[in-house]
């Protein structure tokens, strides 16, 4: 398989962090044939999808383009360094740059999985199917007997691509870089919540951002960064003084909870010490919607 073909919805340098135990691999949890399954793996071999972000030409063949060039050269490269600067100095240690580049990861980290995808691709698909159709006296102008009865037909019928999907696709690194998200970014209070008198560890998943609010008004951001460190980013102040309230555990427990809660299929940790709160947490996935890892 030509390399870049399978594109990691959440790059391997953030699950490179749960990677542990003598076989230095993360314990992958998903259900199959209604049992919740575990097995260990290096992060490098999950949340990934085969052509999730490929343009398609004419013949079906995938371009790998905004895998290769956007995502990890552009977003994911220059934030693995920001990364291990937090945890290895905190938030303190970060430049106006650094932090320019880690609110664009995050809002990558936003828009690439593929819940967003699948969504992003159904509206672009909208969308285009809306542009081809907004002058029908032109295309009746060219239109033969044989030929069908509007443009997003006759393309539907002579193009073997999903002219919608490369539409989104597309529009995705325009979206990432919008100035809206990234004003939001740079208001928002950062910070980073270091619960060490937790029993357990964070968990992370193949939809690893926890989002709660709206950017409109008040939001709250959380991103397990590595099994001990959690980076949030928060409109309101309030938001923060009762977070840093919260006893270590309580945090883990819930931040855990909905993780698991949020999660498509996967969810990644050091172990198996927190299958049962997995369990209990994980949505069953139908088989229509089932991925491999």
């Amino acid at each position: 398989m030509p390399a870049h073909d399978k594109h990691h919805f959440v790059p391997a340098f953030l699950l490179r962090e749960w990677e542990s135990g003598s076989d230095k691999k993360l314990s992958s949890f998903h259900w199959i044939n209604n049992k919740l399954l575990h097995k260990r793996y290096k992060a490098k071999h999950v949340a990934k999808e085969l052509g999730l972000y490929a343009m398609r030409d004419e013949h079906g063949g995938r371009d790998n383009v905004l895998e290769r060039e956007f995502f990890a050269r552009q977003i994911d490269d220059a934030a693995a360094v920001v990364h291990r600067r937090m945890i290895d100095s905190g938030l303190g240690a970060l430049t106006v740059e650094d932090r320019v580049v880690w609110g664009r990861f995050v809002i990558a980290q936003m828009l690439r999985v593929p819940r967003m995808m699948t969504l992003l691709k159904s509206r672009g698909a909208e969308v285009f199917r809306k542009e081809l159709n907004a002058n029908p006296a032109e295309y009746e102008e060219l239109r033969t007997d044989a030929d069908p009865a509007t443009l997003s037909e006759w393309v539907g019928a002579h193009l073997s691509i999903t002219t919608g999907d490369n539409f989104a696709l597309a529009a995705l690194p325009s979206i990432v870089e919008s100035e809206l998200l990234h004003d939001v970014m740079r208001k928002a209070t950062w910070g980073t919540i270091n619960p060490r008198r937790s029993q357990h560890d964070l968990l992370i998943a193949d939809h690893p951002l926890l989002y709660i609010g709206t950017m409109e008004t008040n939001f709250l951001v959380i991103l397990p960064i590595c099994p001990r460190i959690a980076f949030v980013a928060l409109s309101h102040d309030e938001t923060a003084r009762r977070m840093s309230r919260l006893p270590g555990s309580v945090f883990v427990r819930e931040t855990n909870i909905a993780t698991a809660g949020s999660a498509d299929q996967y969810v990644y940790a050091t172990n198996s010490d927190q299958e049962q709160l997995i369990a209990s947490r994980l949505s069953r996935p139908s088989a229509a919607c089932s991925r491999t890892e």
